[in-house]
């Protein structure tokens, strides 16, 4: 299963050997500032530019400073304005999924390593920044409350990635979610399953485009084969990305998780933008 391989993509260029080095605690270098370290991303670096923070778990935009939360699902102000009926639900984010969990902010340095692990060619950063995804679940379950620390692997089944387009994916060599997907898998010891979800039809890029538009192209965007559907039914997956933005990629892969009978989705990504 964690085998996997995207066309054109070579094991060894992967997470693996990222993986075995901070399992063994080698000295290495930190991916941010270089520095020699026991992990690929070193203490300093993880207070200085990802200290933990709680985030709305519905949009996962950081909540406004305050005294810490004993509520078990904070949700921010605006979310908490959302309309009540389906219709406006359908159009609003996170009104699919259960829970959003996003590690840090889509700033530096981690947009710069995103890149990498995106256009670089660089998946053995897939490792680093699956730690940053854990971390922050530790953290969102940890601020449970009356429900107790809730463990990132009593939340969900299985994991699945938000899939890309065959000829991005033939451009690219690998699917940067997908390496994100198994890495967190493998740090939680949950299954991942990478035909789980595959893209219908080819879609145009939207880093552009206005949430409205970016929903209205992602509508059947996805679809949950046949062959994949008993690992979804019934089951509590995440939903794993590398950016949410508008979070129109992730609302059409839940929908089609949620379609295909997934008794819950979670959608978890490194970074979120503002």
């Amino acid at each position: 299963m964690f085998r996997h391989r995207q066309p054109g993509f070579t094991w060894a260029r992967g997470f693996s050997l990222a993986a075995w080095a901070d399992t063994l605690a080698l000295g290495r270098q930190c991916e941010v500032c270089r520095n020699w370290s026991h992990r690929s991303l070193c203490d300093l670096c993880l207070s200085r530019f990802a200290p933990v923070r709680a985030r709305c778990t519905r949009c996962a935009l950081l909540l406004p400073e305050g005294p810490p939360s004993h509520t078990f699902m904070p949700i921010c102000p605006r979310c908490m304005r959302l309309p009540q009926d389906r219709d406006a639900q359908a159009e609003a984010l996170g009104a699919s999924w259960s829970r959003a969990c996003c590690a840090v902010d889509y700033a530096y340095p981690w947009d710069r390593m995103i890149a990498r692990l995106k256009f670089g060619g660089a998946a053995e950063l897939a490792w680093p920044l699956s730690g940053l995804i854990v971390r922050a679940l530790d953290d969102q379950g940890a601020r449970a409350g009356s429900g107790g620390h809730i463990t990132p692997e009593r939340q969900v089944d299985g994991i699945v990635a938000v899939p890309l387009s065959a000829p991005r994916l033939a451009l690219r060599g690998y699917n940067q979610s997908w390496e994100l997907a198994r890495a967190v898998a493998r740090r939680l010891g949950r299954p991942a399953h990478p035909r789980a979800l595959q893209r219908h039809g080819s879609l145009t890029p939207q880093a552009q485009a206005q949430r409205q538009e970016r929903l209205r192209r992602q509508q059947g965007a996805f679809i949950v084969p046949t062959s994949a559907r008993h690992v979804v039914a019934g089951r509590r997956l995440a939903l794993i990305d590398d950016v949410m933005t508008t979070g129109a990629t992730l609302q059409a892969a839940t929908a089609a998780l949620l379609e295909a009978g997934a008794a819950e989705v979670q959608v978890w990504a490194v970074a979120r933008t503002a």
